[in-house]
């Protein structure tokens, strides 16, 4: 059995070896020889934000006039429907854009994602596994529940729930103190082939 985890680690490790190498060489081949000048993804927001703030400062400054002096700004209820669209456009684009940066994860962010799983993860607990360091086992389960980078990379690269994992890893590494009522009931809650086969070892014995 453990061979068995040991060659589930190894696969997960050169999946996501494969998967950085394909996005740093798509990122190679996509780099331009003169880069095109572009404004800076965090100033973005500033510019949505200035011409939000610039039409509603132009539209309220229209109709104060409007209402003071009547006869001189006779401005249009249609003019003033433009302005008002205006703003609501902008607006709705600008919390597009912050939506879009919450919820998706740039693509050419994973590759670095996929090297600091390998790196702070999976390599040491393959080495844990096979010194049969429960020790190390059990730090690396603090790591996916307390690292912020790991726990993310473990979730966007489609890994599974970190959490979920990291309790398996939990009973494993504290198989002297768990029941196998505990055992099975993890066995039952986790979403990964390693976490399972990991739990499936102490079932068995091994």
């Amino acid at each position: 059995m453990r061979e068995e985890i040991r060659g589930e680690i190894e696969k997960r490790i050169k999946r996501l070896e494969a998967l950085a190498e394909i996005i740093e060489h798509s990122n190679l081949k996509e780099t331009p020889e003169k880069p095109v000048p572009k404004p800076a993804p965090g100033l973005l927001w500033l510019y949505l934000a200035g011409g939000l703030a610039w039409v509603i400062g132009g539209l309220a400054i229209l109709y104060l006039m409007r209402a003071r002096y009547p006869s001189v700004f006779s401005l249009s209820s249609s003019a003033m429907a433009v302005y008002v669209i205006l703003a609501v456009a902008i607006a709705i684009f600008l919390a597009y854009y912050f939506f879009q940066r919450e919820e998706s994860e740039p693509v050419e962010n994973r590759h670095v994602l996929a090297r600091a799983l390998i790196r702070e993860f999976y390599a040491p607990l393959r080495d844990a596994v096979e010194n049969n360091d429960l020790d190390r086992v059990r730090a690396l389960a603090g790591r996916l529940l307390d690292d912020p980078v790991v726990s993310r990379a473990f979730e966007v690269l489609g890994e599974g729930n970190p959490k979920l994992t990291a309790y398996a890893l939990y009973i494993y590494a504290s198989r002297e103190f768990v029941s196998r009522n505990e055992i099975r009931e993890a066995l039952q809650r986790t979403d990964n082939r390693l976490s399972k086969l990991l739990l499936k070892s102490l079932l068995e014995g091994n």
